[in-house]
């Protein structure tokens, strides 16, 4: 079930604007009957679709039930809280912090950042003992998942050391024991996916909006609340680990105990730019060089459910100005493996030939090159873009806006050609945008003419097709949006039925010639059948008193209207 996966569509909230494909960098959704589904096994789950969700349909699973389930189940349970809080809980003090999540039955809060540092000097420990190449931090999820989905030929590069928080639940079991329960706190949704049981590593991971949300369940005011003497981090503070939410702030943390200056570092951010960012690595597999590369633009002061009322500059700046710095100039020591080999699926490849692709284009009305718009009103950055993903059941081809706007075109025009009476679409300067044959045969020989050069007389004045277009006028300017008139022309009477299409600006009309006999005819019909359907229920009610007379009554107007049918016409031949 999609629920289950870190983001889902809430189908009933999607307005199919396909806005979340056109923002995926990875165009991880597959569009079903209008809804927008998230594809898991493509997804990188940078939250880059429920960040620009105009309807708020991209969801992110909650699980906060299990936050709480957990702190129910475990004797102990410690908060282990993301260094990107200082730029959440801008205007809240670390202590207040911590005696508010204390308050909700936790043990105790720890900085994730201690995790970050054990992790800066797993990747300092790779550096020194290696000889040359291009290494990637491991310390961003998203940013892992696109490598190993979408440049798996990178994923060797890729540090084999936990992220920041595995380390830290780590550590913290191994100072506290593996009984506790460890619940992670962060901006990150991609950090849901790194829950692992079987790892030991935490129980849950929830979002800085959950834990504001679970403070309002239980009415507690953290910007009023009097934290006590021993409501401090524990065991202890962190120091350059503090550093990990902003650029750079791993690199720092890596050469803060560790002389490597033969390494060069680069840190790069924005999960749209990874492709570009990785492309061409292995010229430089002769040198020593180290990437820091994070998924939300600015680091993870910029994560998908951070408090984005505050500046991103402020935001890195109140996590650079509370930032810690190592007291000591001896290196880390290890006192625990934090190696690993990363469980993430490779995406199936499936390719399709040109002539499969051309098909395709061709069943959303691109038969030529230049029918190719590549508009990306779909999403996709063109059309062939797009036909892949019709035919990798992707995409649907009402996702095409010129092809349905062709298609409603041609049902219009269509519809007008078939109606049995003159129709017209003018403008706000009474110049023809359309009509059908049978208004230029009303309209006369000179419109019949003019008809023959110029199909459905566009552009043409209405002034100078007819001459009774003051009606058209008169109805632009007019607050009606129907007007019905009678107009007798020589020896003709039409009837126009004029009606808005756009206020003021754009008018159609319906033009009967009713001396016609297949019009009157038609009108005989319509009016014999008026009878019958006013007069039943009367004649029903006092058919006692009509006997016979009201049988014969109703037989009589039967008889006109088959008399004037075209089936009878058809008899009569």
């Amino acid at each position: 079930m999609e629920r289950l996966n870190p983001i889902y569509t809430e189908e009933t909230e999607c307005q199919d604007c396909y806005k979340c494909v056109r923002y995926c960098p990875v165009k991880a959704i597959k569009v079903v009957n209008g809804s927008a589904k998230i594809i898991p096994e493509l997804c990188i789950h940078c939250g880059t679709c429920v960040d620009i969700c105009p309807a708020g349909a991209k969801k992110i699973r909650n699980d906060l039930h299990l936050a709480k389930n957990v702190l129910k189940q475990k004797e102990k349970t410690i908060v282990s809280l993301a260094p990107s809080y200082v730029s959440h809980f801008a205007d809240l003090s670390a202590e207040q912090l911590i005696s508010s999540i204390k308050k909700l039955g936790f043990f105790g809060v720890s900085e994730t950042a201690i995790g970050a540092e054990i992790v800066s000097s797993g990747c300092a420990e790779i550096l020194i003992n290696s000889d040359s190449g291009v290494f990637i931090s491991s310390a961003c999820p998203v940013v892992n998942r696109f490598i190993y989905k979408y440049y798996p030929e990178y994923k060797e590069q890729i540090t084999k050391v936990v992220s920041p928080v595995q380390a830290h639940s780590k550590f913290l079991r191994e100072k506290y024991g593996d009984s506790i329960g460890i619940v992670f706190i962060s901006p990150c949704i991609a950090k849901k996916d790194e829950v692992k049981s079987d790892k030991n590593y935490m129980d849950v991971s929830i979002t800085f909006e959950d834990l504001e949300k679970w403070f309002a369940e239980e009415s507690i005011d953290i910007f009023n609340i009097n934290p006590n003497v021993d409501d401090r981090f524990i065991p202890h503070e962190a120091e350059e680990g503090t550093l990990y939410p902003i650029e750079s702030g791993m690199i720092e943390g890596i050469k803060s105990n560790r002389k490597l200056d033969d390494v060069t570092f680069l840190s790069l951010s924005g999960i749209t730019n990874m492709g570009t960012i990785l492309a061409g690595l292995d010229k430089y597999s002769n040198r020593k060089i180290f990437l820091e590369l994070l998924s939300c633009e600015g680091g993870c002061i910029n994560g998908p459910r951070i408090n984005k009322d505050l500046g991103i500059g402020r935001r890195a700046i109140d996590v650079k100005l509370s930032a810690r710095y190592p007291k000591s100039n001896e290196a880390r020591k290890l006192s625990f493996d934090i190696s690993t080999d990363f469980e993430i699926e490779q995406k199936i490849n499936r390719t399709f030939t040109d002539r499969e692709i051309n098909e395709t284009l061709k069943s959303i009305g691109k038969y030529r090159f230049m029918d190719e718009l590549n508009c990306g009103g779909c999403g996709y950055d063109n059309c062939r873009n797009f036909a892949v993903a019709m035919l990798d059941g992707r995409a649907e081809s009402n996702m095409c806006v010129s092809y349905m706007r062709k298609l409603a075109m041609n049902k219009a025009n269509a519809l007008i050609r078939k109606i049995p009476a003159g129709v017209v679409i003018v403008n706000e300067k009474l110049r023809i945008i359309e009509c059908n044959k049978h208004f230029v045969k009303i309209a006369g020989e000179s419109a019949e003419i003019v008809h023959q050069v110029n199909p459905g007389l566009e552009n043409a004045l209405l002034e100078r097709i007819i001459p009774f277009s003051n009606y058209f006028a008169n109805m632009l300017n007019s607050k009606e949006d129907e007007l019905t008139k009678t107009i007798r022309i020589d020896n003709r009477i039409l009837k126009l039925s004029l009606f808005t299409i756009e206020k003021k600006r754009i008018i159609g009309a319906i033009v009967q010639d009713i001396t016609n006999p297949y019009v009157q005819r038609d009108h005989v019909i319509n009016k014999a059948r008026e009878v019958i359907h006013k007069n039943l229920n009367t004649v029903q009610q006092i058919a006692f008193l009509l006997g016979e007379n009201a049988s014969e009554s109703e037989i009589l107007l039967e008889q006109i209207i088959d008399s004037f049918s075209p089936e009878n016409d058809e008899d009569m031949s």
